[in-house]
């Protein structure tokens, strides 16, 4: 794996309090107790599924469990942190992998960087291609805004119900989640 550019990453103490503002965004933007038709995760709390946690009482999950479980290694902001750094762009991708998955993630992340030319598949496997294409743009920091409004945009496209090529948003989806799927896209990693 490549190893992430030193000049991104937040020291130690100022990244575990940035971690737990991002945990406080995520609580904010999957909400409370939610059984939808249409949500793939079943009964969710605070972001938690219930397809994903079968022995988990749902309904009484405490905000501090639900983070918990986010801090879990081998979740979204473990793997997003692994992948990108200590950044916000660990935040904003793990965001997007709680809320789409993280194949969708990584395919917004490869569209994004491709904007810079890095010729990647836009398959949503994260590998070694993505991680070096995304430490070579980050190298310049006059990119690392424009690759974040990339991000944004390109979720936000997502989020419209755009053809993706590892899953695309059903219009009935659209129309019931996307007034708040509009907001959560604008979050840019803290």
């Amino acid at each position: 794996m490549a190893n992430m550019v030193d000049d991104v990453t937040y020291e130690p103490m100022e990244w575990e309090q940035k971690r737990d503002a991002f945990l406080d965004t995520v609580i904010k933007h999957e909400g409370g107790y939610v059984d939808h038709k249409l949500d793939p995760g079943g009964k969710t709390k605070y972001g938690i599924s219930q397809k994903q946690y079968p022995d988990l009482d749902i309904k009484k999950l405490e905000i501090e469990d639900a983070k918990t479980i986010y801090k879990r290694t081998g979740g979204e902001l473990a793997s997003a942190e692994t992948n990108y750094g200590k950044n916000e762009f660990a935040f904003k991708m793990a965001d997007i992998g709680i809320n789409a998955g993280p194949q969708i993630g990584t395919e917004i992340m490869q569209k994004s960087l491709n904007f810079f030319g890095m010729e990647l598949d836009e398959d949503g496997k994260m590998g070694d291609a993505t991680r070096t294409a995304f430490n070579k743009v980050i190298d310049n920091p006059d990119n690392r805004n424009q690759l974040m409004t990339l991000i944004v945009q390109n979720q936000k496209r997502y989020y419209a119900g755009e053809k993706f090529n590892t899953k695309t948003v059903s219009k009935e989806k659209v129309e019931a989640f996307g007034g708040g799927w509009e907001d959560r896209a604008n979050y840019r990693g803290i």
